[in-house]
């Protein structure tokens, strides 16, 4: 691919990212605008960011593909800042700093894959739900955060299928807002181009 068209692309997608942003830290704030409870818990990981960091992974070549989760997540955290304070949880827990890493690891797992082949967007949102799992649920066993397991490998086993429950809405949020991202932008990408071709020389 020549640089100018990466120039360009780049460019374009700046909006794009932008948008898709936007929507990652209000979709955060939705559960506690509304007061959802833990009956509604598909909602809590049902959220953009993970596929936010593999479309800034994959149209930008630079490191905003890396700070552009990371931001989302540091906003979005300081908005709800209140709301947490408010039933007594901190904004800023022992296990920010893995979730944050877990998120900017989605683009990385994108940069990995030379083919931008649209098929392989899917096995791109598993590796990293599957990543996000392992790294936040080891994390919540190291740190003991809100809940006491063993230290140990027993201990270890039981964080992980607790955490079990929330691995499904984690993919099916990748999975349905990459799809999302993706296609809204081959689509506005596409109708970008049929206008250009149809302008006069």
């Amino acid at each position: 691919m020549q640089d100018g068209k990466n120039t360009s692309e780049t460019g374009l997608t700046w909006p794009w990212v932008v948008g898709f942003a936007a929507l990652a830290v209000l979709h955060r704030l939705v559960p506690y605008l509304f007061s959802l409870g833990t009956e509604a818990q598909f909602a809590w990981n049902f959220v953009p960011v993970g596929a936010l960091g593999l479309f800034a992974g994959a149209r930008w070549r630079s490191g905003l593909a890396y700070l552009t989760p990371l931001a989302v997540m540091v906003v979005s955290d300081l908005l709800l800042w209140p709301f947490l304070a408010a039933k007594g949880f901190p904004a800023f827990g022992w296990s920010r700093p893995f979730i944050y890493g877990s998120f900017t690891i989605y683009a990385v797992i994108v940069r990995l894959i030379r083919d931008r082949s649209p098929w392989l967007i899917a096995p791109a949102a598993f590796l990293g739900a599957l990543q996000f799992f392992l790294i936040t649920n080891f994390a919540s066993w190291a740190g003991q955060d809100g809940v006491n397991y063993a230290q140990n490998l027993t201990g270890l086993i039981q964080c992980y299928v607790a955490g079990l429950p929330f691995f499904g809405p984690t993919l099916g949020g990748d999975l349905a807002f990459s799809g999302l991202f993706f296609g809204l932008y081959a689509l506005g990408h596409l109708v970008f181009q049929r206008q250009k071709e149809s302008q006069p020389a």
